[in-house]
Order: structure tokens, then sequence, then C-alpha cells
């Protein structure tokens, strides 16, 4: 498989992990210092990462599809590649159906590195280009 067939694949790994079981193993695709969010504001490393998902789980029953295109690559090494996804976001809060309005639409901008002979998430940088951002805080 090549190096491009293996990040779609971690591409498409992360969607379902979101959309199918709350975000659980979604830490696991990034580097011990991996970092996922916006460009102010994110999470640090599998722990902060899982605690996103964590967080993300304790509001209650979502329903999500995280419909990503294939990555445009920018730099590739033979350990590392930069690249750009987009993201359409449809998803709402409790049991479905539900509407398939498009909450958001961003860029991704990924950076990947190879770990141990694995394809990882280094960075994975939140661009809103289109509508609002989730406001996924536990509601009280």
């Amino acid at each position: 498989m090549s190096d491009y067939e293996q990040i779609l694949r971690l591409n498409a790994q992360f969607s379902w992990l979101i959309d199918h079981k709350n975000g659980e193993g979604v830490p696991d695709l990034f580097t011990d210092d991996g970092y996922y969010g916006f460009e102010n504001q994110g999470a640090t490393g599998r722990e902060e990462i899982k605690a996103f998902y964590d967080m993300r789980k304790a509001r209650g029953h979502r329903v999500s599809r995280h419909i990503f295109s294939p990555v445009c690559i920018h730099e590739e090494t033979a350990d590392r590649i930069t690249g750009t996804t987009m993201l359409t976001l449809i998803a709402a809060d409790g049991e479905g159906p539900h509407p398939a309005d498009i909450h958001i639409i961003t860029d991704y901008l990924d950076e990947y590195v190879k770990v141990d002979g694995e394809w990882k998430y280094k960075s994975r940088v939140i661009y809103p280009i289109f509508g609002d951002i989730p406001d996924l805080q536990v509601k009280q």
C-alpha cells in the first residue's frame, strides 16, 4: 500500500471513529505530542485529545458524519507529509434521524509523520470556511 493510500485510510479511520465510536481510539491516530484543534485553541498530546472526546461524549448522544475530501499533498518526504483536506460536517445532538443540514465546512491542514512504519497525525489544524464552530461544551 502506498503512503498516499495509508494517509487516505488514516483519514477515513479518523472520521469513522468520531461518527461511530464517539471518538474512542482517535487519540491513537496521533503522535504522543500530536496537536488537534484550531490555530489558537486545541488539545496537545493523546491525553488532552482523549479528554476532548470524553467531554464530547458526556454531553449526551450526538449524531455526526464527518465527510472528508481526499488529501491534497503539499510537501512529502519519506517520513513527513503535509496536506489539506476539506471537511463537510453534518451533526446534531440527540437521537436521529435529523435533517441533513450542513453544520460547517472547514479546511484541515494536516501534518503526518511516520512512526515505526505507521503514519500518524503530528497535527490537524482546523480552519473554518463556512458555518459556525460547534459548541461541544458539556451543557449544565
